[in-house]
């Protein structure tokens, strides 16, 4: 359950971030003193860099972070009723299995995060944000293909639509770099 919850919360964060990139009208007059005076604020008080409309690139690249944010908060709530999947096993392999579990969920929303955040704040035209694309789709192909010779290979159907879900993200993150 606290996974869960932190799952939400997750969220809930960069649901209001994606907000407030895509409706900068909607920020308050006054910059919060949270905010250094540094360009990083730039990019919330006046949205995005060039003009006003979403780019194609940040689209692709929002819609991979959902995607991405969802199938790793998906892993948090059934970590239980895999654990007991797995039968009499030690209570240390239990530890280890749990362990293992959610960190590939927090992985996940983490990867999305990140994305999230440099594109809400640099753009996705910047260098660096593509850099990140990069070698986010890097990334999630290496952990595709580590699934693709473990885990998809039980009659499991989660580990088996996985690869794809991945390498679909990392798709759309290397696309979006190329835009």
């Amino acid at each position: 359950m606290p996974g869960f919850v932190a799952a939400q919360l997750v969220g809930g964060a960069v649901a209001i971030l994606v907000i407030r990139t895509l409706y900068p009208d909607l920020m308050p007059a006054e910059q919060p003193r949270w905010f250094s005076s540094d360009r990083s604020y730039q990019a919330f008080s006046s949205g995005r860099r060039h003009d006003d409309r979403v780019s194609a690139a940040s689209l692709l690249v929002y819609v991979a972070s959902a995607v991405l944010l969802a199938w790793g908060a998906a892993h948090l709530p059934p970590t239980r009723a895999v654990t007991d999947g797995f039968g009499n096993i030690s209570q240390d392999n239990r530890r280890i299995l749990v362990m293992e579990w959610i960190a590939e969920g927090i992985t996940h929303m983490s990867i999305a995060v990140l994305v999230i955040l440099m594109t809400a704040i640099e753009g996705s035209g910047d260098s660096a944000s593509q850099l990140v694309y990069r070698v986010t789709a890097v990334v999630l192909v290496v952990l595709a293909a580590l699934t693709t010779v473990t885990g998809a290979r039980t009659p499991v159907v989660w580990f088996r639509v996985c690869p794809f879900v991945l390498t679909g993200t990392a798709a759309l993150l290397l696309l979006a770099s190329l835009l």
